[in-house]
């Protein structure tokens, strides 16, 4: 079959969404930390089927401490390949500081025409262009709002430890605050020598239905003074009849500490990676604070001309 060429979207109903239902022998259990976070993992997988095929208006505001401040207005796509656990995560930047992205009508049709089959070097590419606006010496890719997610499925839940610590009410919902620490490899972040950056926490789950209303995923490493903060706030949407990223906040903050020798001509770097080369480099010292909001969710199709190979087991 011939690739196709171009990437069309096409609004969708909600047709065959698929939704979470709890029978009322399993609403009479006793909630435990295990069946809870045994719900939390279910519903990220229906989740991520029902996430897999939307996009959502960003208003992104991005603000290097004691300097400079910037606001994007930006299309974020989500989508999975078909049989695979990834999200794939495209922030297509409409305007920055309210001037119009010149190149955006031809941006994301090339971008899936040059990559017509191999779904590794089109998620690099869709890092890349994602990131491409952003500000400041902290070079990051990992500023997408599902990126904690990942940590309450079945493959990445047994790398953590988890903890209760209170019952807590947030907008309607009654949710357990619990707490997670990455206790084994490979952690969600690296740095650039393969070397772990265990990612702690909490997450705020609905204990019947393993709903997450709100995640906060922290990095601290003391060697090289680096810290990142990310939480995301989920809250109904009418439209899609579910949970949808309401806010994104996050810092980052690095104060290097390298030897003469480790300068490079640009600075001292360093970085963290994510399983899937996610990176995070700072060149100085530096504090960058963000915040993301989301609205005007809806569902598309998109026929890209490219085929996602089954993922490997």
């Amino acid at each position: 079959m011939k690739n196709m060429i171009g990437v069309r979207l096409i609004a969708l109903g909600l047709a065959g969404l698929p939704v979470l239902v709890f029978s009322e022998a399993a609403s009479a259990q006793v909630a435990t930390l295990e069946t809870v976070l045994a719900r939390a993992g279910n519903y990220v997988a229906i989740y991520q089927q029902a996430l897999g095929s939307i996009i959502a208006d960003e208003e992104y505001v991005q603000a290097v401490e004691g300097g400079r401040l910037q606001r994007m207005r930006s299309e974020l796509l989500v989508f999975s390949p078909p049989d695979d656990e990834r999200w794939l995560t495209f922030r297509d930047v409409i305007e920055v500081d309210g001037r119009p992205v010149e190149d955006r009508d031809r941006r994301l049709t090339d971008l899936f025409q040059e990559i017509p089959v191999i779904p590794a070097a089109l998620e690099l590419k869709l890092r890349a262009e994602s990131a491409r606006f952003n500000i400041g010496f902290i070079s990051r890719d990992l500023n997408m709002p599902t990126m904690a997610l990942q940590l309450l499925t079945d493959a990445e839940r047994s790398r953590f430890v988890f903890e209760k610590t209170e019952e807590e009410r947030l907008g309607d919902i009654d949710t357990w605050a619990i707490a997670f620490q990455a206790i084994e490899s490979p952690a969600l972040i690296r740095d650039a020598q393969g070397q772990d950056l265990l990612s702690h926490g909490t997450v705020w789950v609905e204990p019947l239905t393993g709903r997450v209303v709100q995640t906060d995923l922290r990095v601290a490493d003391d060697a090289i003074g680096l810290t990142i903060e990310m939480r995301v706030r989920y809250e109904p949407d009418d439209v899609m009849d579910m949970l949808v990223p309401a806010t994104m906040t996050e810092r980052y903050s690095v104060d290097v500490k390298v030897n003469p020798s480790q300068l490079s001509a640009r600075g001292p770097t360093v970085s963290a990676q994510l399983p899937s080369q996610r990176q995070f480099v700072a060149r100085k010292q530096m504090t960058i604070r963000c915040e993301a909001t989301y609205s005007n969710y809806r569902r598309f199709g998109v026929d890209t001309g490219f085929f996602f190979p089954p993922p490997r087991r």
